[in-house]
């Protein structure tokens, strides 16, 4: 299912977060961990809408996952 993940301020690209309980389910019915590796890719050619993405994340007034809720 979807889940709210807070990535903390200054990870890099391969870092590994750990989402405690989100796992998969074993025989005695709880859940284990599951782990989500980081892939970040900003492109060497920035066009003007992710330039302006950035300009409203500098200003605190874009959400990449309003759509997703």
């Amino acid at each position: 299912g979807k889940v709210v993940m807070k990535i903390p301020k200054g990870v890099s690209s391969g870092q590994r977060l750990k989402l405690g309980g989100k796992g998969i389910k074993s025989k005695s019915g709880s859940r284990g961990d599951q782990f989500v590796e980081l892939l970040i890719k900003i492109p060497k050619q920035p066009d003007e809408a992710y330039e302006e993405a950035a300009r409203k994340v500098k200003e605190g007034a874009f959400n990449p996952r309003e759509s997703l809720y």
